[in-house]
């Protein structure tokens, strides 16, 4: 069997776009360094090139998008439905009806079970095979927001009514284990970062570290000033957190203090994933960016038109990355 080199393959698209294709010259002209095309093509960085956009799924926002297999997304909007998607075709296998307002955050369970959180301030249980919400379940007194899972019989929701719900999920019964109280605003993002603690981000500017057993607060990370959007792990002690005016802060849990403050190059922040061991993804209202962690450098930046906002992202591969938008259309791109 003939073995597969990733980055013959890397240089021998790019060269092929730049030498063939006008509309990658022009883009890669835009760039006006020769040393980052040269970076580009000797594989110490990755860029991003716009692959399909698929519209007419949704009605409204897509907030939130989660893989559900290798070629199936799950995506939830502010039209208060949910649908199973298949990649790279545009069909919609399923959509799963029952909230009474937007859906905000998703959460793969089982290989056929789900569970969604809405404004509506429920949490409901799906199941997929045979497209039925098993039910409704209440704990919350505003939106749910965000959830994480913590090991294979509990999950963690957050809250605009500012808490944080540990929940017993075994045997698909749902039922409240702990309440975490301490924020004093929104919790925005949740982050697991292992079985016994989590981390969470708020509008209050605050992080604040739990432990899983007892519930209580370890410490609380400050000095964020914005509201923090999102929270993403790099290693056992640092996380890597981001605020709406585009900061990035580079936390030890451990010691409580920040190690690292990168400043980006897009005017607002919503989200960021990671997508390698040193890249990130950081996405703001209109725009996508691919920032190193360690130099704190942009490699690329990809504008979209002022009219439409990237609402959510998720890393469906090594290769690919699908952005939820304002306008109801989802765009898939290719990281190469």
């Amino acid at each position: 069997m003939t073995s597969f080199n990733i980055t013959k393959f890397k240089k021998k698209t790019l060269n092929l776009l730049y030498n063939i294709l006008p509309e990658y010259l022009n883009y890669l002209n835009q760039l006006k360094n020769v040393n980052l095309f040269k970076k580009v093509l000797s594989n110490k960085l990755n860029i991003i090139i716009d692959e399909v956009t698929f519209k007419g799924l949704h009605t409204e926002t897509v907030s939130c998008i989660i893989k559900w297999s290798d070629h199936k997304i799950l995506t939830g909007s502010w039209d208060k439905t949910i649908k199973l998607l298949i990649l790279p075709s545009e069909s919609c296998l399923k959509t799963f009806i029952g909230h009474s307002n937007h859906i905000n955050c998703l959460l793969k369970l089982t290989e056929s079970r789900f569970v969604s959180g809405s404004s509506d301030k429920l949490m409901k249980l799906w199941d997929v095979p045979t497209n039925t919400c098993l039910f409704s379940i209440q704990g919350h007194t505003r939106s749910v927001i965000c959830f994480i899972k913590i090991d294979y019989n509990s999950i963690a929701s957050g809250s605009s009514d500012k808490l944080i719900k540990i929940w017993d999920s075994r045997h698909g019964i749902f039922s409240i284990e702990k309440s975490l109280t301490g924020h004093t605003n929104h919790i925005l993002c949740l982050l697991r970062l292992s079985n016994k603690q989590i981390a969470s981000g708020s509008i209050d500017q605050s992080i604040k570290i739990w432990s899983v057993f007892s519930g209580e607060c370890i410490k609380t990370l400050l000095g964020l000033y914005e509201p923090i959007l999102s929270l993403i792990k790099f290693n056992n002690n640092l996380i890597i957190s981001a605020t709406y005016v585009n900061v990035i802060k580079i936390f030890d849990v451990n010691e409580g203090s920040c190690k690292l403050t990168l400043i980006g190059e897009l005017k607002s922040l919503n989200c960021i994933i990671r997508i390698n061991k040193n890249q990130i993804i950081c996405v703001g209202k209109s725009n996508i960016c691919i920032c190193d962690i360690i130099t704190g450098e942009c490699n690329q930046t990809i504008k979209h038109s002022k009219n439409k906002m990237i609402n959510s992202i998720l890393k469906l591969n090594e290769y690919q990355i699908v952005c939820g938008y304002d306008d109801s259309s989802i765009k898939v791109f290719n990281i190469i």
